[in-house]
């Protein structure tokens, strides 16, 4: 609950369940060493995400806006049917609705179990 709302942005949530070594959720598939369990939320603060040209990655998303705020540009993503958002730096630019790569730092991803909100386990379990 109060990952939710502290940090601006606040922290992206991805609805999804762990199974068969994956986190799996509508536009996202990350593999995932963890036992399966269903009804799971994937927490990621919005600076542990990053727009990367080539390279190792997670996945991939739809840029879906772009917003410079003086010292830096939050970029919204389309994943599914869920919006997420990272920060870039004030120079990032690009074309909207591009398929762009994103790389997130494991370190920093957090489980949370739908129905109670409390935190599973962060992870350093992403593949």
């Amino acid at each position: 609950f109060v990952a939710s709302f502290i940090g601006s942005p606040s922290m992206n949530f991805i609805n999804g369940n762990l199974d068969g070594g994956k986190f799996i959720s509508e536009g996202l598939e990350l593999s995932y060493s963890s036992e399966a369990k269903q009804n799971v939320i994937l927490g990621i603060r919005p600076e542990d995400m990053k727009v990367v040209d080539n390279g190792d990655f997670h996945f991939e998303a739809s840029l879906y806006s772009i917003e410079l705020t003086g010292d830096q540009t939050i970029v919204t993503l389309k994943v599914g049917s869920d919006l997420i958002t990272l920060r870039e730096d004030k120079d990032y630019e690009n074309e909207l609705n591009t398929m762009v790569k994103i790389k997130l730092n494991p370190e920093n991803i957090f489980l949370f179990d739908y129905n109670s909100g409390e935190r599973i386990f962060n992870n350093s379990n992403l593949k």
